[in-house]
């Protein structure tokens, strides 16, 4: 498979209840975010809340069985790949894994959210292909929720 096998499906904001965290991407999430716009696009959501930050509902359709849907997504322990727990959701999610994180492509993007645990507010982004972070105390929270 390559990442062009992996297409996304605008039609949907999440997949299946009974589906769950199959692997977390092994990169910074200002840059994992950034190879997933430059990949993929725009998500299929984004909010202020930063640990459901975004999401994307990607499927592939493999020759020897159905769609199968996996979701990118910023949770709490940061950018995860999620499916079905099945061999196929598996295997896909293993392959997109590896094809995100072996990508050079970052795409500029902006991202500002909030992380309520800690009443911060997170600003992150590429600009220029250069990566930025930055958290800070926020004393008022906008209600997202």
């Amino acid at each position: 498979m390559t990442i062009s096998d992996f297409k996304k499906d605008t039609s949907l904001t999440s997949i299946p209840e009974n589906s769950s965290n199959l692997t977390n991407l092994d990169l910074e999430p200002v840059i994992a975010y950034g190879r997933l716009r430059a990949l993929f696009g725009e998500p299929n959501y984004e909010t202020q809340n930063s640990e459901d930050a975004y999401s994307y509902i990607l499927f592939v359709e493999p020759e020897s069985s159905e769609k199968i849907y996996l979701e990118v997504y910023e949770g709490s322990s940061g950018p995860a790949i999620g499916g079905l727990n099945n061999a196929e959701s598996l295997q896909a999610a293993e392959t997109l894994k590896k094809l995100i994180e072996e990508s050079e492509e970052v795409a500029d993007y902006q991202y500002e959210g909030y992380y309520l645990d800690l009443d911060s507010k997170i600003t992150m982004g590429i600009k220029d292909g250069v990566p930025y972070y930055n958290e800070e105390f926020c004393e008022e929270i906008p209600d997202f929720q």
